[in-house]
């Protein structure tokens, strides 16, 4: 170990929230080499979803494009979700245990291994976009994990979050938006 890089750590040590800053932390860990990143090739992140991706017009999920995954992940799951639904937080997509080798996620060529959960639909399946009013923001946030997770299908989205639980390497969240009357 160099001596500015012994002096950096030995700074780190003495300023712990210094080290949780995402900058300094990739610039310690230089196995990260950038940040876990999802976009679609079908919305820009703000823009508005396409219609097949909505519930009542295809019901296709986007196709994801991952990339930066973390060298030491072992799998990625997925959330989509509705934080403007009049009744909470809507639960959209729940899938997980999908490989990391894994960098375009397309609705016809679902990975082997992947496990879906529960939506907020009763479904064991993407649905997509339903706003009641108005328009929606769609938050498809994607987590690099260091752990494959115990699931069985049809798992909740309390139960992903549990077992997710010091498992998160990084995350990245795309978002789009979605109304009825365009």
């Amino acid at each position: 170990m160099t001596f500015l890089k012994k002096r950096f750590v030995s700074l780190l040590s003495l300023f712990p929230l210094l080290a949780a800053s995402p900058l300094i932390a990739s610039a310690s860990h230089p196995s990260v080499r950038g940040a876990l990143s999802v976009t679609s090739p079908d919305f820009g992140y703000g823009m508005r979803m396409p219609s097949e991706s909505a519930q009542k017009n295809g019901n296709r999920p986007p196709t994801l494009v991952i990339s930066n995954i973390p060298p030491e992940t072992r799998s990625l799951a997925i959330q989509m979700v509705d934080p403007d639904n009049p009744a909470g937080v809507w639960i959209h997509w729940l899938a997980a245990n999908i490989s990391p080798s894994v960098h375009i996620l397309t609705a016809t060529d679902l990975p082997t291994g992947i496990v879906i959960g529960t939506n907020d639909f009763g479904n064991c399946q993407y649905d997509g976009p339903s706003p009641p009013l108005g328009t929606h923001h769609y938050l498809i946030h994607i987590f690099a994990l260091d752990a494959m997770l115990n699931l069985k299908s049809g798992f909740n989205y309390r139960k992903l979050e549990n077992v997710m639980w010091g498992h998160i390497l990084q995350r990245s969240t795309l978002m789009g938006t979605f109304s009825q009357n365009l």
